[in-house]
């Protein structure tokens, strides 16, 4: 699958870009002298909820890739259905979310009760450390 896609940068790697990453083109001034500059991907880093690890995971997302979360219905949704996602930090979280799967569907997650004894210090990452807004 790596064949079928076009180069990556290396910044692109590190991030959930949805196939966009730096373009080349000209400037050209009023005497159409043309000089070579580079347009950039419209990138920010943006913490991210992924309801099967039930928590925020930090991202460099494009604009691109946030729009196209918002219409595969999530975070778990897109990274599992799209294309684009084949290696960097969203593989990685992709992974993860597999992972649990495979936990929640061999030991279920309804069975998994957490208490003060189960977690001997509340810490980030912990479950009920970061409560949600909703």
């Amino acid at each position: 699958m790596l064949g079928s896609l076009r180069f990556r940068s290396g910044r692109s790697r590190r991030g959930v870009y949805d196939g966009v990453d730096k373009k080349f083109g000209n400037n050209v001034s009023f005497s159409k002298r043309r000089t070579r500059r580079s347009f950039s991907p419209n990138v920010f880093t943006k913490s991210l909820y992924s309801e099967t690890l039930d928590e925020l995971i930090r991202l460099n997302v494009s604009a691109k890739a946030l729009r196209s979360i918002d219409k595969a219905g999530g975070l778990d949704n897109y990274l599992a259905k799209s294309k684009h996602v084949v290696e960097g930090s969203g593989k990685r979280v992709l992974g993860r979310i597999q992972h649990r799967k495979e936990l929640d569907a061999k030991f279920g997650r309804e069975n998994v009760v957490w208490s003060k004894e189960n977690v001997k210090q509340q810490g980030f990452g912990t479950p009920g450390f970061y409560k949600k807004p909703w």
